[in-house]
């Protein structure tokens, strides 16, 4: 009878230690969804106020990104800095949302849209600029230079490949 109850009390301390051990996982799962919808609010306020700060002038000015800098005036040149502000700001809180597995693309396809997003005159010169500031992996960074390189460059183009594998799947 005594080695029964201390089977029993070894179960029941197991059981216990088990317990504990998942309520620890659900703790730390909690957690991460928590840090994952503030980093996603923060970022969400940020475009919002990106969105704001263009003004109604937006859809004038653009359609102008792949004209020379010098063609555009300072109020265009804000814009489309706070445009691409904002474009990059969601690929960030899509970054964030990925890592805490709450968004189901691939790092590879985040980055192709991403540069599908960027590629105008204005937006390579802004990647340019500040992608060494952003908190982009390596990797993302350097498959959103290979699909902006040459070998890339055009948007149509990037749009008509993807229209023709497309058709070829149906």
């Amino acid at each position: 009878m005594k080695k029964i109850r201390d089977y029993v009390t070894i179960l029941g301390n197991f059981g216990l230690i088990i317990g504990l051990v998942l309520v620890a996982f659900q703790i730390k799962q909690t957690n991460d969804l928590a840090k994952a919808q503030m980093v996603s609010e923060a970022y969400a306020l940020g475009i919002a106020a990106d969105l704001a700060y263009m003004g109604e002038k937006a859809p004038e000015v653009i359609p102008r990104v792949d004209l020379p800098a010098a063609d555009l005036s300072d109020q265009e040149i804000l814009v489309m800095e706070r445009w691409f502000r904002a474009l990059i700001s969601q690929q960030i809180r899509i970054g964030e949302m990925r890592k805490a597995h709450l968004a189901n693309v691939s790092e590879a396809k985040q980055a192709a849209e991403f540069a599908f997003e960027m590629d105008s005159a204005f937006g390579r010169t802004y990647w340019d600029i500040s992608k060494d500031y952003l908190p982009f992996t390596d990797s993302f960074k350097a498959e959103v230079d290979r699909n902006l390189s040459s070998e890339h460059s055009s948007r149509i183009e990037m749009y008509r490949a993807e229209l023709e594998k497309r058709e070829q799947k149906e």
